[in-house]
This record gives structure tokens, C-alpha cells and sequence, in this order.
């Protein structure tokens, strides 16, 4: 009998290009009124660009949403989706999300 030794040498597995996270500019999103109904207690970051399979959005993909307006409410984005919501607030997260990227920049190098 001829016994033959192997190894399992390590493997590059495929790993997706992970989503940008910035605490600061969570904090920062957290800051303004709400964008569904202009609240401004119970804030969050609602991630709003594309989500993989057990992942969030990317941080710079966050707006700020009340906390009926993200999960809890009736009309909230986790509920009825983005489209829906986007036509229900009147809102466009795209240009919402260029509109507060570009304050977060202005704001760190000022």
C-alpha cells in the first residue's frame, strides 16, 4: 500500500470588493433632518445604494432618515422599498447623495 501525503495549500478565494465605511460620516448624515418628513430626533444613516448578499450599502451611500421614515413606520424605506419611496418623499437618493458627499467633503477641508 503506497500512502501519499497532501496538503490543502490556501486558496485564493473570491472576495467582493468590500463597501466604504466611515464612522465620521455616519455621525456627520445624523446631523441633518430627516429627508422623508423633516424630523430631527431619532436620526439614523439609511443606506440607500446597493446592498449585496449580506451586506450593507456603502457608508457614503447613507442618508438621513427618522427612524419612521427608515424602518419603523408605515411608508418606511425598509418596507416599501427604494422606488417607492423616492416617489412617495419626492426625493432622489443619487442626487441626495451627491448633495451630501459634497458637504462632507467641503466640511473636512475647510
Amino acid at each position: 500500500m503506497i500512502r501519499v501525503a497532501f496538503s490543502i495549500g490556501s486558496v485564493m478565494r473570491y472576495r467582493p470588493n468590500l463597501p466604504a465605511r466611515d464612522r465620521g460620516y455616519l455621525e456627520f448624515i445624523r446631523r441633518f433632518p430627516c429627508i422623508g418628513c423633516g424630523a430631527t430626533y431619532w436620526i439614523e444613516a439609511m443606506h440607500t445604494g446597493p446592498h449585496g448578499l449580506g451586506q450593507k450599502a456603502s457608508d457614503f451611500d447613507a442618508l438621513p432618515g427618522c427612524r419612521a421614515c427608515h424602518r419603523t413606520g408605515p411608508q418606511a424605506l425598509h418596507r416599501i422599498g427604494p422606488v417607492d419611496f423616492q416617489t412617495l418623499r419626492r426625493v432622489s437618493f443619487p442626487d441626495l447623495i451627491r448633495y451630501f458627499n459634497h458637504l462632507w467633503e467641503t466640511e473636512k477641508t475647510a
